[in-house]
């Protein structure tokens, strides 16, 4: 996978363009990717609602290569969101955030893959 310009501009969280397969036949990609928070790196691939969200143990969602709110990448909007890199981003760790919504910051923790594909990351970070 090729993560365009995550890796060079600056390292900034916002929304790239992300080419999955180089310059094979899949479209390129948007995707929100967080290239600051612990090492940077990340990739927006879901979004769980606060309240009233869709996304249960028993949802289709999980193994379907549906979307859900592409268009909607901001990081803290309220709605469950399932981006097009939950179909294409292969990496070894999983990070997830909770809102406080009394003190009003994130709280995340990072889980590493116990296994991992033999793919490149989109939102490319070093590891030493």
């Amino acid at each position: 996978m090729q993560g365009a310009e995550g890796r060079e501009a600056g390292r900034e969280q916002r929304v790239y363009d992300l080419d999955p397969d180089g310059e094979g036949p899949m479209t390129p990609i948007q995707a929100y990717c967080d290239m600051t928070s612990e090492g940077g790196g990340w990739t927006l691939v879901m979004r769980f609602a606060p309240t009233n969200g869709q996304f249960h143990f028993y949802n289709a969602h999980w193994t379907m290569n549906s979307v859900v709110n592409e268009k909607v990448l901001d990081p803290v909007d309220p709605s469950d969101g399932k981006f097009p890199a939950y179909n294409a981003v292969v990496g070894g760790e999983l990070r997830g955030c909770l809102y406080h919504p009394v003190n009003k910051v994130f709280g995340c923790k990072a889980y590493t893959l116990l296994k991992r594909r033999r793919r490149r990351w989109i939102c490319s970070r070093t590891r030493r």
